[in-house]
């Protein structure tokens, strides 16, 4: 009867390497779903920003324009605008 002399050898096997590949994407799944969230706060706060800004500069405007006005008219509901 033939022995056979079987030695183990270093390494990894293929299912450790499988665990491992399975860790590593759940773990970059979910850090591009916490990347993807994040762009899309960046994304609506932007937006708000420039809201903000442009009601900011419209607010400016008419302010100005009540400061350095002249001759204000008070129109009722016959009066014709000049």
């Amino acid at each position: 009867m033939l022995k056979k002399d079987f030695k183990i050898k270093g390494g990894y096997t293929i299912i450790e390497t499988m665990i491992a590949v399975s860790i590593f994407i759940i773990i970059i799944m979910a850090g591009m779903g916490a990347l993807l969230n994040a762009n899309l706060l960046h994304q609506k706060s932007q937006s708000m920003r420039s809201i903000i800004d442009n009601l900011t500069f419209i607010l400016e405007d008419m302010s100005r324009n009540l400061r350095t006005g002249y001759n204000y008219h008070c129109f009722t509901a016959g009066d014709t605008i000049p």
